[in-house]
């Protein structure tokens, strides 16, 4: 059958999709993953079709706003930042997946967190559709809602906030929602009338992150599932770099140094407080330089571009990150304990998870940074076994799921109702 997986955003939001993809192509499927051209290598260096979704991810943060919010983004305050951010943004969005969804010939659209709203089109064209997505936004009293709070408020009170930031992207991105409906031939809707639509047609929604990290909320409907990490795949051919491979085989384990997709608005700065606080701790460091464009400024500091987690995270003695979902899950696989340094919407969610999970002594936030603050949290990790030995632990649990087949499992079970 075919599928068209729709996922958007920065790397971490769509490299999962890679290895679902394979998964789902290895079990007979024809995969097509439309995603932004930012992304295209990704996806063709898995052996998956590529489709254009118009727009680039690092527009917004590359702005003045965009550099001053991921400085200071966490919380309730930071994520209507970001909502008010993006409202011109989820119009070129949605148009993107508009246009990508209209002219895919598929038997099953794959819809993305990040790309959600790809519902409508599915709908307008009678073609079933399931949501995959990283972070678990819809509302339960379980945990706390990932994009606006890091700790537990407490069953009535997380309940409560989750329907708040509900209705808070109702109120802050509708507009361009319905917008997109219309131009579809479809009514107006509220987020809480698709909720209720959702309930009644029990669309699938499963979420790619183990139950050890956020178990599964028991408010949920039967269709809403917590199925396991989905494991990016390792591009078909790639090699370690020399400089790397030497690197890792002149000393002990380093300690990586990344902040993923951030740019925050103190970037230029970022590096030399690493190397001061990789100095201040006595140990090596790899640096990845992701959007901020970190740099090694000392002799034992590597720096280095784009490298598969699951070949390089094994080979580290502890990690500092800024809590994107995908590298804490990373990080959980390798059995790699972390410092996190959260910024911006869902990583202080996630990096509190590593906390509770006793992979990591707790986070700095990014706005509370320096290169004291960071020596001390690497001595803390590195020498108390504690958290290396944990991680070990959670690292067999997590490695023994298969998210990726529980996926399939759904996705075979809906395209057997849908051929009736």
């Amino acid at each position: 059958m075919k599928l068209h997986v729709i996922a958007i955003g920065s790397t971490g939001d769509v490299a999962p999709f890679t290895g679902l993809g394979v998964r789902l192509r290895d079990a007979g499927h024809d995969v097509t993953v439309a995603t932004h051209a930012l992304h295209e290598r990704l996806i063709r260096d898995a052996g998956l079709g590529f489709s254009l979704v118009a727009g680039d991810p690092r527009d917004v943060s590359n702005t003045d706003e965009g550099r001053e919010w991921q400085s200071n983004g966490q919380g309730a305050g930071g994520l209507f930042k970001f909502l008010k951010l993006m409202q011109d943004e989820v119009r070129l969005y949605n148009a993107g997946i508009e246009e990508a969804m209209l002219r895919a010939e598929t038997d099953l659209f794959i819809l993305s967190g990040t790309s959600i709203n790809g519902y409508h089109v599915a709908e307008s064209l009678g073609v079933p559709s399931i949501c995959t997505t990283l972070v678990p936004t819809l509302p339960a009293a379980d945990f706390p809602p990932p994009l606006m709070s890091a700790k537990s408020l407490g069953r009535p009170l997380n309940k409560a906030a989750s329907w708040a930031m509900t209705v808070g992207f109702s109120r802050m991105l509708g507009k361009p929602t319905n917008e997109l409906r219309t131009r579809l031939g479809l009514p107006p809707v509220t987020a809480t009338g698709l909720l209720r639509e959702w309930k009644r047609k029990d669309w699938p929604v499963l979420h790619g992150v183990s139950p050890l990290v956020v178990p599964r909320s028991r408010e949920w409907r039967p269709g809403m599932q917590v199925t396991g990490y989905w494991w990016p795949e390792r591009p078909s051919g790639w090699a370690p770099p020399p400089d790397l491979l030497d690197f890792l085989a002149a000393g002990p384990p380093p300690v990586l140094v990344s902040f993923g997709s951030n740019m925050p608005k103190n970037a230029d700065n970022l590096s030399e407080v690493v190397a001061t606080a990789l100095r201040t701790a006595g140990v090596r460091g790899i640096v990845q330089a992701g959007w901020a464009g970190l740099e090694a400024l000392d002799d034992d500091v590597l720096s280095i571009g784009n490298v598969p987690y699951d070949w390089l995270f094994p080979q580290l003695a502890a990690a500092v990150h800024h809590g994107g979902a995908g590298t804490a899950a990373a990080l959980l696989r390798a059995g790699v304990p972390s410092v996190p340094v959260p910024a911006i919407v869902d990583q202080a969610f996630w990096s509190e998870r590593l906390r509770l999970l006793g992979v990591s002594p707790g986070p700095i936030p990014a706005d509370e940074l320096d290169a004291e603050n960071l020596a001390a949290a690497l001595r803390v990790v590195l020498e108390d076994g504690r958290y290396r030995a944990r991680a070990l632990d959670v690292a067999e649990q997590v490695r023994a799921e298969d998210g990726a087949g529980v996926v399939l499992r759904v996705v075979e079970d809906v395209l057997g109702v849908a051929a009736g």
